[in-house]
């Protein structure tokens, strides 16, 4: 259903952001993006009161943001737009960590390949 919402540019298709916007976050230092897989969101790192992205965060001293994207979009779609929003967002930070889960690891390859 979302290749069809975004082919046929619906407003109900899911736009790839990411979560909080770099805009407002600590510029430097390195970035953490967590990926989500198929079919699921980006608040689905957090469970039981635990946040696995912000865990990672802190004990590596990362700023934390979360991809948000349609994940009905083929996966070498998904992972182009990544390579270009992280080229644009990304720039001020030094280093750049990627944690992919299930397709989610699939699209931070292509992004990487792309990105080559």
């Amino acid at each position: 259903v979302g290749d069809q919402l975004d082919a046929s540019k619906s407003p109900l298709a899911i736009p790839m952001t990411l979560r909080p916007p770099l805009l407002d976050l600590h510029r430097g230092g390195t970035l953490l993006v967590m990926v989500h897989g198929s079919c699921m969101n980006d608040l689905q790192w957090q469970q039981q009161g635990h946040d696995h992205g912000r865990a990672l965060a802190d004990e590596l001293g990362c700023t934390l943001a979360y991809l948000h994207y349609n994940s009905g979009r083929h996966i070498s779609e998904n992972g182009a737009e990544l390579a270009a929003l992280l080229e644009r967002e990304a720039a001020p930070f030094s280093d750049l960590v990627i944690v992919g889960h299930s397709m989610g690891g699939l699209v931070a390859r292509v992004a990487i390949y792309v990105a080559e």
